[in-house]
């Protein structure tokens, strides 16, 4: 379903179609609540993958992982090892796993700006302070003012040029951040929990939706209706036309996980390592 179809589904069911300022108010919900569903599972139209060299020379505690990841489906190398999520209190060198753990980059990301510029279905910004810097950018990404959207940038001279377009309110001196806060480092660790460093892996993950302002922007759902209810949820006007209790949502979004696609992996068997189990030779089998 479009953007703008969830948004009059909206407005209906609180009888304030032509209310401008509560349709403002919609669309400022959809995108939160959306961005805030996003996380909560991996959605199937979301995901996708990178491969990352550990053995790179910029490897720096980790190695970066991209600003608008979401959740990480599965972390597997080139001869099938996958490796399982850990955080960094709770690593065993008992455990016979090939582990990963992530950890923030920067409170501060790679660099803050307070005068960009970028204007409605752009994909260049300005700014003079990031020219003055120096800063290499290209291949990071930018985050424009308090919009949880994200941009990768593919220039390093302005005006500085980005994908995909830019379709938020025009920014005139507004501020950024290039390689966000949130952006994270990932520490690939093997049984005997020491640092990988000579290897490359593939990182299987979902990423954050693209900034949803036009009517016709596709929601990334397989269903909406528990994106309605949770944006009517937040609308002061829908708690006498439309009150919504905490049961309907918590329906809604079993029925939209149940319907979203599994993230696809092996069926086989899988021993204490987390490493498929091979039959090739026969355990039971009589000795020489």
């Amino acid at each position: 379903m479009t953007a703008g179809l969830v948004i009059k589904d909206v407005l209906q069911a609180m009888h304030r179609l032509e209310d401008e300022d509560a349709r403002r108010t919609a669309w400022d919900i959809l995108r939160l609540e959306l961005n805030e569903m996003c996380r909560e599972f991996s959605v199937s139209e979301l995901r996708t993958s990178i491969s990352i060299d550990f053995s790179s020379s910029a490897y720096s505690s980790g190695m970066l992982l991209p600003s608008n990841l979401f959740g990480i489906d599965m972390v597997r190398d080139s001869d099938g090892l996958e490796y399982v999520e850990r955080n960094p209190g709770d690593i065993e060198n008992h455990e016979p796993l090939y582990r990963f753990y992530r950890t923030n980059v920067d409170a501060d990301g790679l660099f803050f700006g307070v005068d960009g510029n970028v204007s409605n279905g752009g994909l260049t910004f300005t700014s003079a302070s990031l020219a003055a810097d120096g800063q290499v950018v290209d291949g990071e990404y930018i985050r424009f003012g308090e919009a949880e959207s994200y941009y990768k940038i593919s220039s390093d001279t302005t005006p500085f040029t980005f994908t995909p377009a830019y379709y938020g309110e025009v920014m005139a001196q507004g501020d950024f951040y290039v390689r966000p806060p949130e952006t994270q480092r990932m520490v690939l660790l093997d049984k005997d929990e020491d640092e990988l460093t000579e290897r490359s892996v593939t990182v299987y993950y979902w990423t954050a939706p693209r900034g949803i302002y036009r009517p016709s922007d596709r929601i990334p759902l397989v269903s909406t209706e528990a994106l309605t209810l949770r944006i009517l949820r937040r609308m002061p006007e829908a708690k006498d036309r439309r009150p919504v209790n905490n049961n309907e949502v918590v329906t809604a979004m079993n029925k939209l996980k149940r319907m979203t696609p599994n993230f696809p992996r092996s069926p086989a068997a899988r021993g204490e390592d987390n490493q498929p189990i091979e039959f090739t030779t026969n355990p039971f089998d009589e000795r020489d």
